[in-house]
């Protein structure tokens, strides 16, 4: 249900042509032992799913046929969701976002795409605001599912008119959301391009759901970022920046080993410090696998630039020689 990027690695001079006549338009292809490319750079992939498939081996496309219908809509039928909403809220509140401060020229918000089924309780009224000299339309969801969570996602422009044609109590399938830090709240959204779906086991659960029954309690994804020292004398895992970037949050500190990485840490005093004035930077860190985006905390901020402590740090963001270092 989420567009991603493909890519084919040539070998020969006509093996473009061939690959475009192959995946033709309206075409539908099942997928099997998907392999991502660890070299695509996401800063040029404006797709909601940064990962690159590619479209050779060990990945394995097979072409759906006329006569096979049922796997012919099945994309269009329903996802479900099977995460409840205060597990998606827990995830979003642990997750890094990029920080647009360590990237110069970037306009683009810190944001995630993610998929959550809940319950339709209500939509407000449509109201008028303007976000970068742009008017946009903008209405208030509330959602709730059988855990007891709530959530506000604010609803843009074409995707409220489709929002509402589903009246309220009835269980939808939201794909393609977004979530998107500000300071460290995370806001849910429903753009034009997302998918708002009816149907599926989950969602029709959800329209059964008796929701004078449950107590609910409104969920938000407060980012705090912390204050626990981590024991690095564990053994370390030794990893790459590609390996990283597709790891699932696990449950306890992890130690993991990088050779010859490069840390670019912003250099600006606003993006080294949370509003409190703790030490706390948002970076990317790129290897020969690729980059991934990371989190550098408390103590270990003065290592990505070649500081001993925090005073050096200030010291050479007075006299303006404050860098990244290489990690060998």
């Amino acid at each position: 249900m989420h567009a991603c990027q493909s890519s084919i690695r040539f070998q020969r001079s006509d093996a473009a042509a061939k690959a475009y006549a192959k995946y033709s338009d309206q075409s539908v292809w099942k997928m099997k032992t998907p392999t991502f490319d660890a070299s695509s750079k996401s800063e040029y992939n404006s797709c909601p799913i940064k990962a690159v498939v590619l479209l050779m081996k060990p990945t394995i496309m097979t072409l759906v046929t006329p006569v096979q219908l049922q796997v012919l809509e099945y994309p269009s039928k329903y996802l479900d969701v099977r995460m409840d909403l205060k597990g998606i809220l827990q995830i979003l509140a642990k997750m890094p976002f990029a920080n647009t401060a360590s990237r110069p020229g970037s306009a683009r918000p810190p944001s995630k795409v993610l998929d959550f089924c809940g319950k339709k309780m209500s939509l407000s009224a449509s109201q008028t605001r303007i976000k970068a000299s742009k008017s946009l339309t903008v209405a208030e969801m509330e959602c709730i599912d059988c855990s007891g969570g709530k959530i506000q996602v604010s609803v843009w422009d074409d995707a409220i008119t489709k929002l509402k044609k589903i009246p309220d109590g009835e269980g939808i399938t939201c794909i393609g959301s977004t979530a998107l830090r500000e300071d460290k709240d995370v806001k849910l959204s429903l753009w034009d391009s997302a998918h708002i779906i009816r149907g599926g086991a989950v969602a029709q659960s959800l329209t059964g759901l008796d929701s004078s029954s449950i107590s609910t309690e409104l969920l938000t994804a407060a980012f705090v970022p912390s204050h626990a020292p981590i024991d690095v004398a564990k053994p370390a895992h030794p990893t790459c920046a590609a390996a990283l970037v597709e790891a699932i949050g696990c449950t306890e500190d992890k130690v993991f080993q990088f050779n010859r990485a490069f840390l670019d840490a912003p250099t600006r005093e606003e993006a080294l410090y949370t509003k409190d004035k703790r030490l706390f930077v948002q970076c990317r860190l790129y290897d020969r696998t690729g980059c991934v985006d990371v989190d550098v905390i408390s103590s270990a901020v003065p290592a990505p630039y070649g500081c001993t402590d925090e005073s050096e740090i200030k010291r050479k963001l007075l006299d303006g020689t404050l860098e990244s270092q290489l990690f060998r």
